[in-house]
Order: C-alpha cells, then sequence, then structure tokens
C-alpha cells in the first residue's frame, strides 16, 4: 500500500494474505484510516516507508511486521501484535499515540540507525495504559539523539520486562503523569 486508505463511514480495513515472507507479504509505505472501523493484517507485514495507522477499533497483527521504517499508532481499541515486531529487520521506531491496550507477544526490536534526530524508540502517548511489552530477547538501541522508550505522560497498567534498552541518549523517560 503505497497511497492512503480510507474507510469511509464505519468502514473496516482487513488485509490478507497468503504469503509467508516479506516479499510476499503485506507492505505498507503509507497511512491507513478507519474512522469508526478496526483494522486486521493477516499475514507478515513489512514497513516499506514511515507508517500511519489510525483506526475507531482495535489494530491486530497476526503475524510479524519488520521493515527499517517507524510506525505511528492511533486506535480507539486494543493493538495486538501476535507475532515479532523488528526480528528480521528492526523497526526505526514505534508511536503509541492512542490506544486502551497494546500487547506485543513475540521479540520486539527497534533500532535507532538512520532515524531522524531527536527521535525515540517506544513512545507511549499520554494517557495510553495497560502497554504490556514481556518475554525476552525485546531490544531497542541506537536512538542515540532520542530516549530507548518515552512516555510522554501517565500510563498506568504498562509493564516492560525482558527488554535490553542500550545505546540510546536516555534509555527510559517519564513525563509527568500518574503511573
Amino acid at each position: 500500500v503505497d497511497s492512503p486508505i480510507i474507510a469511509k463511514a464505519a468502514g473496516a480495513v482487513s488485509l490478507t494474505t497468503l504469503g509467508s515472507s516479506a516479499g510476499n507479504g503485506i507492505q505498507l509505505g503509507s497511512s491507513v484510516r478507519t474512522p469508526s472501523g478496526p483494522q486486521t493484517y493477516a499475514g507478515v507485514v513489512t514497513l516499506t516507508a514511515a507508517t500511519s495507522l489510525t483506526a475507531g477499533g482495535p489494530i491486530t497483527f497476526t503475524k510479524t511486521v519488520d521493515g527499517a521504517n517507524r510506525l505511528a499508532i492511533s486506535s480507539g481499541g486494543a493493538v495486538s501484535f501476535s507475532g515479532a515486531v523488528g526480528s528480521t529487520t528492526p523497526l526505526q521506531g514505534i508511536v503509541l499515540s492512542q490506544a486502551r491496550s497494546t500487547s506485543f507477544a513475540g521479540p520486539l526490536s527497534l533500532d535507532g540507525t538512520g532515524a531522524a534526530l531527536g527521535s525515540s524508540g517506544l513512545v507511549i502517548g499520554k494517557g495510553v495504559n495497560n502497554v504490556l511489552l514481556s518475554g525476552t530477547k525485546n531490544s531497542i538501541t541506537g536512538f542515540t539523539t532520542g530516549s530507548g522508550v518515552q512516555f510522554l505522560g501517565g500510563s498506568t497498567g504498562s509493564r516492560i520486562v525482558g527488554t535490553t534498552i542500550s545505546g540510546n541518549r536516555t534509555g527510559i523517560m517519564v513525563g509527568p503523569g500518574i503511573y
């Protein structure tokens, strides 16, 4: 998807592929907006450029997400990553500006090499609660002018465990708010 996709009214977006490798899966390189509906990506996802996903409902990834680009997410529901994120090609960051909850089931790998100045790895927006990053082999590195993890404001119920955060200007930056 190289051009924006915008669903009308209560529309949903569901992209499915039978391809099991990056070249044969879902390739995202633009924005997808579903103002009042969900988004589901049922297959291997590769970010070919910076990508912005905005949904009135949940956003679900059923397989891996890879690509040396940033992913911005705003969801009126839960955000679920069922597969590894950045395991083949680390992402240059994830920005969660709105979500009721976010879960990462597989390992997460973010690398700031080549990212814009001041970029942080995992950015958790003000009031984004219940972000769960657990397991092992999570890695957030190379954000030399930003933070590995940045909380922009209060975030309750969030847990980041089993994660190596290194080579960043700041490991974890916490903005004002209730945690």
